[in-house]
């Protein structure tokens, strides 16, 4: 399995603790407790179809950027990792669950009418070969269902080559944030340099091609700094602050959020992805569903099939078929360990970056 599960506003933002001795690729001055942040960026190419001021000409020229052929060639970012190295994760700590008091944010419905404001596709249809024996399944949600318009695909340029993750809209006071995983923002190198995702925009409700909530650039893209100093799996969670788009609107009040919870024991799970890498194509949602277990280190896993560009998606537990909590996400598989998917246990470290986050808004 080939894996690795990776304006003009005025902001609230909480003020760093200290900008000493920063390293290369860090802006301190945008890093809040237990967070490391990075102002979203355009490549020169992008940066070129950007005519006129304002939200709307990011937008435009990220539309013009991501056309429905290269967001369909887009691949994932992910490498397998190894089994030793889970093993190896897996020793070094037994943490006990849960860690801390429980803390619990409710889901979130939009306070505007969720009306597609962009082309969108028609019905959800099958994107992999029928005869496959396979775990996942396509819900096949319609557009607009509370899970397909809150969760979607990221995509994103890294070292000149074009990138896809899968997101989703997590209920923040702030009611700007898309959640992900760490490396959907931020990787590093076999030369220790690290690279920032550019380009990035989040496409609510995607289906083959089509953006019907529209294209949300970046405006910061943050990611747990134990992710970003050490490349810890553990802490592998990112998270974006996504701007006011051309009518005002904050991503929350267009599509809701998922809501999310820390703390809780390791319960059953329904996860959520745009899996690309085969036998998977990318281009619709898939779910799957089944207990999560305890694998050490902070880490748990669910038997799950997904591939390269489902990294992201979110786990939720108490699903009612509409809304449900986050408490996972897909963010690694191992390569001698098929059908099998990891996330970061969502314990007292992952509370404390949502808290470091979610007030931030535009």
């Amino acid at each position: 399995m080939s894996t690795t599960f990776a304006v003009a506003a005025s902001m609230a933002m909480a003020t760093p603790s200290t900008a000493a001795l920063t390293p290369p690729g860090i802006d301190a001055l945008l890093s809040v407790d237990g967070a490391v942040g990075h102002v979203g960026e355009f490549s020169p190419e992008v940066a070129r179809l950007v005519k006129g001021a304002g939200i709307a000409a990011k937008e435009r020229a990220l539309a013009s950027y991501w056309t429905p052929e290269r967001m369909r060639s887009a691949r994932p970012v992910e490498k397998a990792i190894s089994a030793t190295t889970v093993k190896e994760l897996a020793a070094s700590s037994r943490a006990g669950r849960p860690q801390g008091e429980p803390f619990t944010v409710p889901p979130a419905e939009p306070t505007v009418a969720p009306t597609p404001i962009g082309p969108a596709a028609g019905p959800a249809t099958s994107s992999a070969a029928t005869d496959m024996t396979i775990s996942s399944t396509q819900p096949l949600y319609p557009i607009g269902h509370p899970v397909a318009r809150t969760s979607g695909k990221v995509f994103f340029t890294m070292r000149a080559k074009d990138y896809v993750c899968s997101a989703g809209v997590v209920n923040a006071t702030g009611k700007s944030l898309v959640w992900t995983a760490g490396h959907c923002v931020i990787t590093l190198d076999a030369n220790g340099k690290r690279h920032w995702a550019s380009n990035f925009t989040f496409v609510p409700n995607y289906q083959d091609g089509s953006a019907p909530y529209g294209y949300w650039p970046a405006l910061i893209q943050y990611a747990d700094s134990n992710w970003v100093f050490n490349s810890a799996w553990k802490d592998d969670v990112g998270a974006v602050l996504m701007p006011r788009n051309s009518l005002g609107q904050r991503i929350q009040d267009v599509v809701g959020g998922m809501g999310i919870t820390f703390g809780q024991p390791i319960q059953y799970t329904w996860a959520f992805g745009y899996p690309a890498g085969s036998p998977f194509n990318g281009q619709t949602l898939w779910k799957t569903n089944g207990p999560a277990y305890d694998d050490g280190a902070s880490i748990i896993y669910m038997e799950n099939n997904m591939t390269g560009g489902a990294s992201g998606g979110y786990w939720l537990i108490q699903f009612n078929g509409n809304t449900g909590l986050i408490n996972g996400h897909n963010s690694f598989g191992v390569d001698a360990i098929p059908d099998r998917m990891y996330s970061p246990y969502y314990g007292l470290a992952t509370k404390n970056f949502y808290l470091s986050v979610e007030s931030l808004t535009v």
